[in-house]
């Protein structure tokens, strides 16, 4: 059979109906290689990505990373694995389990939001104030740990997939939700799973087992990994994080042991304007207060804080990642609080206290953009 041939699980797109995702013969290469153990450099490149020259050395490693290109718009663009470089889009190399290791991965194309260095980024004209709002004299926080968090799951296409109905919506999905799957332990009921083979992010709110197989949920959404910015291939309910997905932002337990996060983290503020800027798609709050900030607002850690040195691995490699990506405001909550996924290596009383050390005067917010008001 021809490379080019070769078909993955289909997806459903807005309006019902179902395609299915084709490798493009380059970036299938680039996917057997990642699997053989290869670094994906004998695989034709067509594109190099932009953006990943050295900026912080405990951020990002020197170097650029190849992406194999896409052929067509329903391609995908599998992440090749090239040692010492960073890799983005679909994690071919992830390995299949719950809360297992995206093996260096990121999801989602460099020049995702998610993705985006704001090192050097502008800081916006009302960020005292904004920072004023949402409390300056606030401590950071972790809002995960041993048991508390946003489960994740990697699954490949031998993953069965099962029926989940979303409450209000007549149209049943096929997906790959595993059924011992655990749902994060607050009434948000959230989780995530990432199909490494069909390249795609499927999440659940609201989420509960059906008996015989299946899940219910209160809301559904279900994100292409290979695409920068886009708006979710299929959704249904409403959405609880102003249409942006959960996982790319959840500090997780690998990442941070590894000294490396490479990516913006999730951030609850205790009130939101009702507005958003991007990479929110919409507003989380009905508040019309130009004083608090909007869904998507970005906070950054201040240059001149100091990590301090006897810090964790894990404390310090969250607090550079806050310099370099910062925070993405997220949804309302308790002030400063971050997202993250439960994992048993947590030291929960040891992080807590290292990340109490930094107060929200030490952040500044991103210069917002244009902000969106419904």
């Amino acid at each position: 059979m021809a490379l080019s041939r070769v078909l993955l699980p289909r997806y459903r797109l807005p309006g019902g109906s179902a395609q299915p995702f084709r490798l493009a013969p380059a970036a299938l290469a680039a996917a057997l290689l990642a699997g053989c153990g290869g670094d994906g450099s004998d695989a034709p490149p067509t594109s190099a990505i932009a953006g990943e020259s050295h900026s912080a050395a405990v951020s990002k490693p020197l170097g650029l990373s190849v992406e194999a290109g896409l052929a067509t718009p329903s391609s995908l663009a599998a992440v090749p694995v090239l040692s010492g470089k960073v890799r983005y889009g679909v994690p071919v190399a992830a390995l299949p389990g719950v809360g297992t290791t995206l093996s260096g991965a990121l999801p989602f194309p460099a020049t995702d939001a998610w993705n985006r260095d704001v090192l050097a980024s502008a800081t916006d004209a009302a960020s005292s104030a904004l920072v004023a709002a949402i409390g300056g004299g606030a401590s950071l926080k972790a809002g995960f740990g041993l048991l508390a968090g946003v489960p994740y799951a990697v699954v490949d296409r031998t993953q069965p997939r099962v029926t989940v109905t979303v409450a209000g919506d007549a149209t049943p999905r096929a997906w790959p939700i595993p059924a011992s799957m655990p749902a994060s332990a607050d009434p948000s009921a959230r989780l995530s799973v990432l199909d490494r083979d069909a390249g795609v992010l499927y999440e659940l709110r609201g989420a509960s087992p059906v008996a015989g197989g299946g899940w219910s949920a209160t809301a559904a959404a279900a994100w292409r990994l290979d695409l920068a910015n886009a708006a979710p291939a299929d959704a249904a309910g409403p959405s609880g994080d102003a249409g942006m997905p959960v996982f790319p932002g959840l500090v997780r337990h690998d990442e941070a042991a590894s000294g490396v996060i490479r990516h913006a983290l999730r951030v609850t503020v205790p009130a939101l304007r009702a507005a958003w800027v991007a990479p929110a798609r919409g507003p989380l709050a009905h508040a019309d207060d130009a004083a608090l900030p909007p869904a998507g607002a970005r906070l950054r850690l201040k240059a001149d804080v100091t990590i301090p040195a006897d810090a964790s691995v894990e404390a310090r490699a969250i607090l550079q990642a806050l310099k370099t990506y910062g925070a993405i405001v997220v949804g309302v909550g308790p002030a400063l609080t971050l997202e993250g996924a439960p994992d048993p290596g947590w030291d929960v009383a040891r992080l807590a206290a290292e990340l109490a050390r930094i107060r929200g005067s030490d952040f500044e917010v991103v210069a917002l953009g244009a902000i969106a008001t419904p």
